[in-house]
């Protein structure tokens, strides 16, 4: 459990109040005598007094925020007493000041070094929560208003006998003396603490609740200061006979207000902060509204009282709204930032009270607080809506910004696919997540961690958009963690749940991290093929795998060959005997378009490699014997430039795509071409025939690219037998093209890019569907699911065929008006057969082809909705609700009905009767597949609650 915080006695929130009171008597009470202070020090008419009135206030503000994170840091008892030791210095540095800049100097040290009521509210705010931090806090205004009260008549008292800029040196043994009884108080906080071992019951407020009290701060401020300076003078102007002594106290009266009705405020406004900030904001506004037509006493009695009202509600309310906003928030950092949010509301009403003084007279000031406050109340009358225990996280997270506009810094992102793996596979699983008022809390219970962030939007399958840093519990606050750091709780908590260690897992994302910080600095211009951008847009990757940016080999090659840095480059060209040479081909075009490729002297065979593989394979003793024998000509780099695809090692060509051999680890696996890969994409196109063939039938907007060909070079080991590392390491796959399959005028795009989280190309779903209204956008999302769902039903259900559509996989084709018109599937080294369904079949090929080849019928099931589905639609769907988040009911819907048509029209098969009965749905584990080492054929599955179950969409449409 966490290390419970000290409290603090009755005695202790009165004496850090008297404290404060003592150096804000001292701040206070001398500014008012500038006039009187600066002919000593060269300035005989005083001229300065304005702009040095305000060098405390400047100062202060710039410094809050610094002194506050240091509080945080290192304690805020010992920040506390550093600001009231820092006050004793200026003052004591002001007091024997004997020139102008000399003095100047002391009222920036009193300014920066002072701060004690950031630093007050601080340490208060370390010990107390709810109402009583805000009713600590009200004391605290208490405190300045008694000081704005009794410090200028103190002052103006002791003057006959020392001159004010003597008093400096008074003033600095009250700081001094208070920070000896600060020195009796406990610490309010320990560095370090452990993490509860349950769930926080209350979560820090969201930004917006931060955020709105920095406005708020700012403007009232602004509003009521505004009045101030020129106060004394407008009375003077309006009644030319009132003493100093009245003209003082009407000065005083608002701050009188509030010592009186404050604490009855905060009781009744304590549920109620915006509605008291908005009536505060309402009275400061007709109070100033009456400065500046009264003209007798009574008149500005009443004006000041009037202010005094909204002085006090808008001060206690702001108290409450700060104590709330306080909540799990690092508290010296806070208070510091109010404070620059008040500080600089201060200033700019001072210059602002100047100016319209100087240029429309007294009551210029007064007229423009009246509508500053104006302004501010609507803006907080608009806020009062108060949450009813029937509202749902989801339907509070209806008002958050959901869609990104802007692509992230590679720390969020690699932060974030971390909590996205820790959502699925671990948290969410296990029950240790919670969505709260904006947050989302994940939980390690083994490693004894307790995370959130914040949320852009929430999804109904938990995919959630995430936005800015993730933070960790410590106690009752939330520190920033950076990517690292959270990668070392998964790390913990993986092998606290395992019981083993992966040494490989930290190495690999910081290698993620460094594929995506070089994609986010890439260089090379955008081509004028979009399907080519589209292919080379995958800035991040997969947003559930740990690592999906993880690489091995260096930067410069990945500079050179990597679809991010948008690589188009000519390929290595060998001529091999043609008795060295292993192919099988069924389609004799195939064939002759490779041989094309380059010439080949005769006797001799083509046989393209990938520069970069071939970097990595050249030194192979039996490649370089075969040289020198002259089996293998090395022919150099040429011909027409290939491009690299979304997967690395398959390149597009004006009319093929070459799927290479890489010898590195991209994700999971190590990118080879092993020798059953290669002759089992050609045996899968030739048994798919049929297939196919019914599917293009069936459904005509859909086709498969086939891989009907590869060839390698086969050179005798040792053995006798082809060496498996030349054999596999010089391997090649040929894909088919797009222009056999194409119809006219459509662009193909990678799917991947069009469901992106974040805008990386023109491909995006943001892109296509620009402009268009909610109709046009769910219109646009059923004639794509119409597309892309039936033929992979049908794949499985009739012909015991898994295709593999996550979104790597899939081509959109798109018509002039973005349109979905077509859908592609590729890569058959993804693509099963069920193996009870196919028996005979398979028992024609070799048993190490056939074996991976297959899944069971329930694996493959798992398979088919695992891609579909959870991969591919809930991407895609995530990214199209982003530009509507009210529409993300009714585009599940469409998923549901397009499944139930085609059961409806197919006899609803088991299968589909249960998805549509809202079966939980299968997700690959892709970090505990990591974690473990292993094949990603072995890879498990978590169950997700289902989007599809009729309960669920009605609950989302009443949303």
């Amino acid at each position: 459990m966490a290390s419970p915080r000290p409290k603090l006695s009755r005695s202790h929130v009165p004496a850090i109040a008297g404290c404060y009171f003592v150096a804000s008597f001292a701040a206070l009470g001398l500014p008012p005598y500038l006039t009187e202070i600066l002919p000593s020090l060269g300035d005989p008419t005083g001229r300065w007094a304005g702009l040095l009135y305000v060098v405390p206030t400047v100062f202060s503000a710039l410094g809050a925020p610094f002194w506050g994170c240091l509080a945080d840091r290192y304690g805020r008892k010992r920040l506390l007493l550093r600001a009231q030791l820092g006050l004793s210095i200026a003052f004591l540095a002001a007091g024997f000041a004997n020139s102008l800049p000399a003095f100047t100097l002391a009222l920036v040290l009193q300014g920066f070094l002072g701060g004690t009521f950031a630093a007050s509210n601080g340490y208060l705010a370390a010990a107390l929560t709810g109402d009583r931090l805000s009713k600590a806090l009200t004391l605290m205004q208490g405190s300045a208003r008694a000081a704005l009260v009794v410090a200028p008549i103190l002052v103006g008292s002791l003057s006959p006998w020392v001159s004010p800029h003597r008093q400096y040196l008074i003033m600095a043994v009250l700081p001094l003396a208070a920070a000896v009884l600060l020195v009796l108080l406990p610490e309010p906080d320990h560095p370090s603490v452990e993490v509860h071992e349950v769930l926080p019951e209350q979560p820090p407020p969201s930004l917006r609740t931060l955020r709105q009290l920095y406005f708020f701060e700012f403007a009232f401020v602004f509003a009521t200061i505004i009045s101030f300076p020129y106060l004394i003078a407008l009375i003077e102007q309006r009644m030319p006979d009132t003493s100093g002594a009245v003209a003082g106290a009407l000065f005083a009266l608002p701050h009188l207000c509030y010592l009186v009705l404050a604490s009855s405020v905060h009781r009744r406004f304590l549920r109620h902060s915006h509605a008291g900030i908005a009536a505060g904001l309402g009275f400061v506004a007709l109070g100033l509204a009456a400065h500046a037509v009264v003209e007798t006493l009574p008149g500005f009695v009443v004006a000041r009282v009037l202010l005094g009202i909204g002085l006090t509600l808008g001060l206690v309310c702001l108290s409450i709204l700060a104590a709330d906003a306080a909540r799990g928030r690092a508290p010296g950092r806070m208070f510091g930032t109010v404070e620059f949010f008040s500080k600089g509301g201060a200033v700019a009403a001072g210059a602002v009270a100047a100016g319209s003084n100087s240029a429309f007279g007294a009551a210029a000031p007064v007229l423009i607080g009246t509508v500053a406050a104006l302004v501010t109340a609507v803006s907080a009358a608009l806020l009062i809506r108060p949450r009813t225990t029937s509202e749902s996280p989801m339907s509070v997270m209806q008002s958050l910004p959901p869609a990104a506009t802007a692509v992230p810094r590679a720390d969020h992102v690699v932060a974030h696919t971390l909590l996205n793996c820790l959502l699925r596979e671990l948290s969410g699983p296990e029950h240790q997540s919670a969505v709260d008022d904006g947050w989302l809390l994940l939980r390690l219970p083994r490693a004894g961690v307790v995370l959130r962030v914040e949320l852009r939007r929430t999804a109904l399958i938990g995919a959630h958009r995430f936005s800015g840093p993730v933070f960790q519990e410590h106690g009752v606050f939330w520190s920033e963690l950076t990517w690292h750091e959270l990668a070392d709780h998964v790390r913990r908590e993986l092998a606290l749940r395992s019981g083993f260690e992966n040494e490989e897992f930290l190495p690999q994302i910081e290698s993620s991290h460094e594929g995506v910080t070089r994609a986010l600095n890439r260089t090379r211009p955008v081509g004028p093929d979009r399907f080519l951008e589209s292919e080379q847009a995958m800035l991040f990757g997969h947003r559930f795998h740990p690592a999906p940016k993880a690489r091995t080999e260096n930067r410069d090659d990945w500079a050179a060959y990597g679809p991010e840095s948008r690589a188009a480059f000519q390929l290595r060209y060998l001529a091999v005997r043609a008795e060295l040479l292993a192919e099988e081909s069924l389609d004799p075009e195939i064939t002759a378009l490779v041989d094309g490729l380059c010439e080949v002297p005769d006797g001799y065979r083509l046989l393209p490699a990938h520069p970069w593989q071939f970097s990595m394979m050249r030194a192979n003793p039996l490649y370089q014997a075969a040289v020198e024998r002259g089996d293998v000509i090395d022919l150099g780099v040429g011909g027409v430039p290939f491009t690299a695809t979304s997967s690395v090692r398959t390149l597009a060509g004006p009319d093929a795509f070459l799927k290479f051999s890489l010898n590195i680890r991209i994700t999971n696996c190590l990118r080879k071409n092993a020798a059953y890969e290669m002759t089992g994409a050609v045996a899968l196109t030739r048994l798919l025939a049929p297939v196919l063939d019914d599917l293009a039938v069936r459904f005509p907007g859909a086709a498969v690219l086939r891989e009907p060909a590869f060839r390698t070079l086969a050179l005798p080991g040792a053995d006798g037998a082809a060496d498996v590392a030349v054999y596999e390491g010089f391997g090649l796959i040929v894909r088919t093209g797009l222009n056999d399959v194409l119809r006219p005028g459509v662009t193909p795009l990678m799917a991947g890019a069009v469901a992106d989280e974040y805008p990386t190309s023109s491909a995006h779903i943001s892109h296509l569907l620009d402009g268009a209204d909610d109709a046009e956008i769910v219109s646009w999302w059923t004639a794509y699911l119409r597309l892309l769902i039936p033929p992979v039903l049908a794949a499985y259900l009739d012909h015991g065929v898994v295709l593999e559509p996550h979104l790597q996989n899939v081509l959109i084709g798109v018509d002039a008006n973005n349109q979905p018109v077509q859908v592609l599937f590729r890569d058959l080294e993804g693509t099963k057969l069920v193996d009870e369904l196919h028996t005979e079949t398979l028992a024609g090929l070799p048993a190490d082809v056939a074996g991976p080849m297959t899944y069971d019928a329930q694996r493959g099931w798992d398979r088919v909705v695992y891609c579909l589905l959870v991969n591919h639609v809930s991407d895609l769907l995530g990214a199209v609700a982003d530009l509507s988040p009210a529409l993300e009911g009714r585009l599940w819907a469409e998923v549901r009905a397009v499944i139930a048509e085609y059961a409806d029209q197919n006899g609803c098969p088991p299968l589909l009767a249960a998805l549509l009965a809202g079966v939980p749905l299968p997700a690959k584990t892709n970090m505990l597949t990591r974690w473990g080492r292993l094949p990603d054929r072995s890879a498990g599955y978590v169950r997700l609650p289902s989007p599809l179950a009729e309960s669920v969409l009605a609950a989302a449409a009443d949303r």
